[in-house]
């Protein structure tokens, strides 16, 4: 009241919202809420150096989207920091959202079964509401990341496809494969065809750090079969864009 008086009065806030909620304090991994997929999760950023974790659980392989929208300021600074991990804190994805950029899309990523989570940052201190949403796709086997090195290569079993997607354009994937005697095998690779007749992918066959093989396959061709022979030994594939499209792709050996 701008004048004291004694009357009494009563408010009351109605709150209708379609989603999952933030609870605070979940500033840390610790005290990350659960959350699930394909579904809305709205919060907010309250304080400055405000921090908000959330982890997910996947029953089987998927590919992984997230989506985050907020209401857009008037900088292109960097106003968000979005990371995925996987249960051992490894970065599996790390994106910088500008304050423009409120409908971002951000690179899909192709995750095994587990549990993982996501940190949202807000360095500028920017203080307002947001929503997350996990969109979470299913697929029969997922690469196994970080796999961007021989050392850290996703097994690939004759006759078991798997899905994988290149998060930036310096993203590589490594697949490992083992024979015990000579054999003869196709390699399959898909994606979505595009128009584009320029190189999408590059894959390349490799042992003891040398090439054995590499194909360029163009965006409109959505792919190609190849009927190799490996004598008895350890390689390794390596899929590498060519230009960047987070493309989602499936590679096979049958």
């Amino acid at each position: 009241g701008s004048t004291y008086t004694n009357d009494e009065y009563m408010l009351t806030v109605n709150v209708s919202q379609n989603g999952t909620m933030e609870s605070e304090a979940n500033n840390t991994l610790e005290t990350a809420d659960a959350v699930p997929v394909n579904e809305d999760i709205h919060a907010s950023i309250g304080q400055e150096g405000d921090i908000d974790c959330f982890t997910f659980t996947l029953d089987g392989d998927a590919v992984v989207q997230p989506r985050f929208t907020f209401k857009p300021t008037d900088s292109s600074s960097k106003t968000y920091v979005l990371t995925l991990m996987d249960s051992s804190r490894r970065e599996l994805l790390k994106v910088n959202i500008g304050g423009k950029e409120s409908t971002k899309v951000i690179a899909p990523v192709a995750l095994t079964a587990g549990t993982y989570t996501v940190r949202i940052e807000n360095p500028r201190f920017i203080r307002q509401d947001y929503t997350l949403h996990l969109v979470s796709m299913a697929v029969d086997a997922a690469e196994k990341e970080p796999n961007d090195s021989a050392a850290l290569a996703t097994d690939l079993l004759i006759g078991s496809a798997r899905t994988g997607v290149l998060t930036s354009d310096a993203d590589v994937d490594y697949y490992k494969l083992t024979f015990a005697e000579q054999t003869t095998v196709t390699l399959k690779f898909s994606f979505a065809q595009s128009t584009s007749k320029n190189t999408a992918f590059v894959l390349t066959v490799e042992q003891n750090g040398k090439t054995q093989w590499t194909a360029n396959i163009k965006g409109d061709s959505g792919g190609m079969e190849q009927q190799l022979q490996f004598p008895a030994g350890e390689y390794y594939i390596k899929v590498k864009p060519s230009t960047w499209q987070s493309a989602r792709y499936t590679i096979a050996v049958d």
